[in-house]
């Protein structure tokens, strides 16, 4: 005689607000320096990602005349910002230096040329050894802010620039948005190396707002902060944030912090057959939001054989 029991697992039901990385254990490749430049370009003002701009590397401490044999074309930035680009092996060396410079007739501005050191340390082939100064290790991402010269320039009261950190770390990929009385909300963007700057639309409207994370927001929580726009000669500006007045000239300063989910049980943790409507979900962990959601899923019963 067999029983059909129907069992509803942890793993069953999954919290959308569960974001965990469990990694496997394998070989550890280590590189010292690695042979790929990595990069990201992103907008100056409000810290997002440009897609479309254009570098190359361009050889030697005095060259004159560009480009020269040895200059190096990139790929335009994705939409994400990114560049990459590997050491093909027969790249120029005597210098060992190369600049990272915008192609000519590019519309944004670079402040600084980043200098990119070469090395072969183990005559194994090139390595990137330095990035802007800094050792470049395998994984090393370098980021690029450039300004767009063929845009207006914006009243910085008009630019919201907010700095998140849990505890003294920045966070990157937080989702923030303003709330305006009514509960509407408008998505700024997500936090790139914990810096976002929102510039305000044509349309946008004098009130009290509320500075927070967005609903979508899946990994952390916050305590929300007044902001204030007010109407200045015409145009709508940042007057006020978190009850300080606002300049635009810095950014503000703004807390998160991590949801943690440390256990979920289910009551009852059997149900029969044809299943049940009423299932209690028990979850316990901190910073917990009020609203948590969990994904259903549909799973063929389990023959038990008695």
């Amino acid at each position: 005689m067999n029983k059909i029991t129907k069992k509803i697992l942890a793993g069953i039901l999954s919290l959308a607000m569960v974001f965990g990385c469990f990694g496997g254990i394998g070989t550890l490749d280590v590189k010292a320096m690695g042979d790929t430049l990595k990069l990201k370009v992103i907008d100056k003002n409000t810290k997002q990602p440009l897609e479309g701009v254009k570098f190359y590397l361009q050889y030697g401490k005095n060259a004159e005349d560009r480009p020269t044999e040895n200059d190096i074309s990139l790929d335009a930035s994705d939409q994400g910002g990114n560049i990459t680009y590997t050491l093909e092996g027969n790249e120029a060396y005597e210098d060992n230096v190369y600049y990272i410079c915008l192609v000519a007739g590019s519309p944004y501005v670079l402040e600084k040329n980043i200098v990119v050191e070469l090395d072969d340390p183990y005559e194994e082939g090139l390595e990137i050894s330095k990035v802007d100064g800094k050792m470049h290790m395998y994984s090393t991402i370098t980021t690029i802010e450039v300004t767009n010269s063929s845009v207006t320039e914006t009243d910085p009261k008009q630019i919201l620039k907010v700095n998140t950190k849990e505890g003294e770390e920045n966070v990157s990929g937080v989702t923030l948005s303003l709330y305006d009385e009514n509960g509407e909300e408008t998505t700024l963007g997500k936090t790139v190396n914990g810096s976002i700057g929102y510039t305000l639309t044509e349309d946008a409207v004098a009130g009290n707002y509320t500075l927070g994370v967005a609903s979508t927001e899946q990994k952390y929580v916050c305590n929300p902060i007044p902001v204030v726009l007010v109407d200045e000669n015409g145009k709508v500006v940042i007057s006020a944030v978190g009850n300080a007045p606002y300049t635009g000239e810095t950014s503000i300063p703004f807390a998160v912090e991590s949801i943690k989910i440390e256990s979920v049980t289910a009551e009852p943790t059997t149900v029969p057959k044809e299943g049940s409507d009423n299932i209690t979900l028990t979850v316990k962990g901190t910073n917990l939001p009020n609203t948590l959601y969990y994904r259903r899923y549909n799973r063929e019963a389990v023959w038990i054989p008695l």
